[in-house]
C-alpha cells in the first residue's frame, strides 16, 4: 500500500462510511475505491464474438 496523504471531505467520508459500514477512514477510502472500480470496470471484449 502507498502512504499518500490527501485531504478528504469530512461529510463525504462520513456518508461513505455509513453506506459502506466501515469503521476507519482508511477502510472507507479503500472500500469506496474498490466499489467504484467494480461499478465502472468494462468487461473485456470476447474475441470470438467479433465485437470490440
Amino acid at each position: 500500500m502507498s502512504g499518500e496523504y490527501i485531504e478528504v471531505d469530512d461529510e463525504a467520508l462520513a456518508a461513505a462510511a455509513e453506506i459502506l459500514r466501515t469503521t476507519s477512514p482508511e477502510a472507507t477510502v479503500n472500500a469506496a475505491l474498490r466499489a467504484f472500480i467494480e461499478q465502472h470496470r468494462q468487461p473485456l471484449a470476447d474475441p470470438e464474438s467479433g465485437q470490440s
